[in-house]
């Protein structure tokens, strides 16, 4: 920050050259920085996770792993690279100042700012800084903010109880705060961004147009919103067994093993209900695959918001073209009327080497998955009812189970077998 006593040759060589130079001084930083993140309330977002003046060490990619893109701020960021060499690999490095920081506007999932804005030459610039710290950061997004309450200013830190109160420090920032707290001379912050309510979002992933009719599974979310169809009621939505959670406990759970330390994957994973409830049941290993972008984006929002800490992997895969390589070895997979779009569009029904095309996938399946369970609901049609698809998948599976589980007015078939490839 700029200040009449902080300048970069300050702050290289009367504290970061002390700190580097010294393994105890480097592990005492690292370890008051584990200490700070302990104060926030921190969600593990996809996106952009930025830290604004984050010092030579990456900030807090130094000491805790995030799935998003990273990135570092600060006025001396590439001469920190290339003096120290210190920052993590795959962190982005952006010079700029926490008054100025060279980012569009709701570009940042999370931002995280500790022990930077001490720095400001004044409270006005104390202000300006806040105000972009909140610009950058997309609604929703989470700020996490540590400043020390000095008494008095001192070398390089300007910003102190002297020149402003706690709770100016607090109310500068045009955001929510979801947790406060003083302590031991700091004040830590976890503020949020005000976004768009949860329902509009979920209406917005919606699109009368697909075949589906807005959303295809009905999903009910921890603060009340709901996915909605366009084409049914949500009485007939919701009560459909053919559908969502009431379709997992009809036909799916009871031939489900138990999935605690096991692995889980599901072809056609449409918006990711049943990724979801393979995480609440014990799954530590969980790859959805979806070739349609448009169910992909519905996928992605659902594991957001009901499973955000899960060990997913979304693969956006046509089946027949799946690199198995990026699967490996399953314990448990799922086909929910999924088996029956294998070598199929809408657009231009069967391919003419369909056949072809299932046995190749067949082949693939076989060898990576241990048990599988193949849920269809089209009577009648290839590789749909229980008749051509129990003849379909023998060859590879042993067959434990073919049944038809009736759910409202209509019929389920059931398939679950055993890898031979596997044994």
């Amino acid at each position: 920050m700029k200040h009449a006593t902080w300048t970069p040759e300050w702050e290289v060589t009367l504290y970061w050259d002390l700190v580097i130079g010294s393994e105890s001084e480097t592990a005492f930083y690292l370890t008051q920085l584990r200490a700070d993140l302990k104060h926030f309330d921190i969600h593990d977002v996809d996106g952009l996770v930025v830290d604004v003046g984050s010092g030579a060490l990456g900030g807090v990619f130094g000491i805790r792993e995030f799935r998003g893109e990273k990135m570092i701020v600060d006025p001396l960021a590439t001469e920190f690279g290339r003096r120290y060499g210190k920052i993590p690999e795959g962190v982005k490095v952006m010079d700029g100042y926490c008054q100025d920081i060279p980012l569009n506007n709701d570009s940042a999932t999370a931002v995280f700012c500790i022990e930077a804005l001490d720095h400001c030459n004044s409270v006005d610039e104390y202000r300006q800084s806040a105000d972009e710290l909140a610009r950058v950061l997309q609604p929703g997004g989470r700020l996490y903010f540590m400043i020390p309450l000095r008494g008095a200013s001192r070398d390089g830190h300007y910003l102190t109880l002297e020149t402003m109160s706690v709770e100016d420090m607090e109310a500068a920032f045009p955001l929510t705060v979801v947790k406060r707290e003083v302590s031991n001379g700091h004040l830590w912050l976890t503020m949020e961004k005000p976004g768009i309510p949860l329902q509009q979002r979920i209406d917005a992933l919606s699109d009368d147009r697909q075949w589906a009719g807005g959303w295809y599974q009905p999903i009910d979310f921890p603060d009340g919103s709901r996915t909605h169809s366009t084409k049914l009621s949500d009485a007939q939505f919701y009560g459909s067994e053919c559908r969502g959670i009431r379709k997992w406990r009809k036909a799916i759970a009871q031939h489900l093993p138990n999935l605690r330390g096991k692995s889980f994957l599901e072809i056609g994973c449409n918006a990711g209900l049943y990724l979801s409830q393979a995480w609440r049941e014990g799954a530590v290993a969980i790859i959805g695959v979806e070739n349609h972008p448009y169910f992909a984006r519905q996928c992605r929002f659902v594991l957001e918001h009901l499973c955000p800490c899960a060990p997913v992997t979304l693969i956006e895969q046509d089946a027949t073209e799946l690199d198995w390589s990026l699967v490996g070895e399953v314990d448990v997979v799922l086909l929910a009327n999924a088996l029956y779009w294998v070598g199929y569009t809408d657009e231009h029904g069967a391919y003419p080497d369909r056949d072809r095309l299932m046995q190749t996938f067949l082949s693939g399946l076989a060898h990576a998955a241990q048990t599988v369970i193949v849920v269809g609901a089209e009577e009648g049609k290839q590789y749909a009812d229980l008749a051509s698809t129990t003849a379909l998948l023998a060859p590879w599976f042993d067959l434990r189970t073919a049944e038809i589980v009736r759910v409202n007015d209509r019929v389920l078939n059931v398939i679950v077998g055993e890898s031979r490839c596997r044994k």
